[in-house]
């Protein structure tokens, strides 16, 4: 047995107990469990981000380089740009809105855009228009998840062990911009 399958097997313990009436009271559901922090944070080193860059330029797949390039300097999820729609973006004021309803928070969110992530977008809105979503595919939907395609990228700048989500820890934009 495995660690996993036994604390699944000692939490049913209080309702087994109560549905077979094996024993007449207990004071099993006072028992709290331990709380085990699974939080994964990993950050690229510079070497990392200089080889992920390099493969980045080198990698087929045009949106994927405006996505890392967003993520690292704004620390917006994936799922925030992936809904991340034209609309939502000021150039003017060089503001980014991450709308409510695609925010894990639940809150809307305004985000400064720095000199690389500003130009990046300026430059994927004049190829791709400026109607609808950031990242679409050919029906004009949103981008879907790429978990190979980020896979691939990864394995090319033999980086291991990191996610997309791990973008948002390394570079705050409030560093990363000069905003201070």
């Amino acid at each position: 047995m495995n660690l996993r399958l036994d604390i699944k097997i000692l939490k049913l313990w209080p309702k087994l107990v109560d549905h077979y009436s094996a024993i007449d009271s207990h004071d099993l559901r006072k028992v709290k469990t331990l709380t085990v922090d699974n939080s994964k944070v990993r950050y690229l080193s510079k070497d990392e981000e200089t080889r992920l860059r390099e493969s980045l330029k080198s990698c087929d797949t045009a949106f994927l380089e405006v996505i890392v390039i967003l993520a690292l300097n704004t620390g917006m999820r994936k799922g925030e740009l992936l809904s991340l729609e034209w609309s939502h973006v000021n150039f003017e004021n060089k503001i980014l809105t991450v709308d409510f309803q695609n925010a894990k928070s639940g809150s809307t969110r305004h985000l400064p855009l720095n000199t690389q992530a500003f130009n990046t977008l300026k430059n994927w809105q004049q190829k791709t228009g400026e109607v609808g979503f950031v990242f679409k595919d050919k029906n004009n939907l949103p981008q879907k998840d790429f978990p190979y395609i980020w896979g691939e990228l990864l394995d090319n700048a033999q980086i291991t062990n990191f996610r997309f989500h791990d973008l948002r820890h390394g570079n705050p934009p409030i560093f990363n911009g000069g905003y201070l």
